[in-house]
C-alpha cells in the first residue's frame, strides 16, 4: 500500500515534470494545505453554513514562462483532502475557477481541473483529520 506521502511526492512530480525553475516540492504542499486549512478554519468560523461545501484551492509555479506551469489543485470535500497535479500554459491558473458556472462539487472541480491543465494520473487522497495531523508536520 503506497503512503499519502508517496502518493504527494507523486503529484508533485507531475507537476513539476522535467521543469528547473517551475517546481513544486513536497514542503512547500504541505506548508501550503496548512495555511489553507487555517484559511478553512476561520471561513467556518464566519460561514458556518459554508462547512459542508466542496473548497478547492491552486497552487502554481511560474517563476519562467520559457517551461510550462507547474500545478497543484486541493479539493475538499466529503471529508477527504485530495490533491492532483499537473502542467499547464503559462496564464491558465489566472483564469481557472474563475466562470461564473465554475463547479461546486468535487468530481466536477477535479473535472475542471483536468480540462484546464494536463493533470498525472496519481491523486493523493487523504482523510482529513489525516491530512491536518500531516500538514501539521
Amino acid at each position: 500500500m503506497v503512503s499519502f506521502h508517496e502518493d504527494v511526492s507523486a503529484v508533485a512530480a507531475q507537476a513539476t515534470g522535467h521543469n528547473r525553475e517551475n517546481t513544486i516540492d513536497v514542503e512547500a504542499i504541505r506548508e501550503w494545505i496548512g495555511e489553507l486549512f487555517d484559511d478553512l478554519d476561520d471561513e467556518a468560523e464566519r460561514f458556518p453554513e459554508e462547512a459542508e461545501v466542496a473548497h478547492w484551492d491552486l497552487m502554481a509555479a511560474d517563476h519562467t514562462t520559457d517551461e510550462p506551469l507547474a500545478v497543484v489543485v486541493a479539493i475538499v470535500a466529503d471529508g477527504e483532502l485530495s490533491l492532483l497535479g499537473g502542467q499547464g500554459e503559462g496564464e491558465a491558473h489566472f483564469d481557472f475557477g474563475e466562470a461564473d458556472d465554475f463547479p461546486e462539487e468535487a468530481p466536477e472541480i477535479a473535472g475542471a481541473a483536468r480540462t484546464a491543465f494536463r493533470m498525472g494520473p496519481v491523486t493523493a487522497r487523504i482523510e482529513l483529520e489525516a491530512a491536518r495531523r500531516w500538514a501539521a508536520g
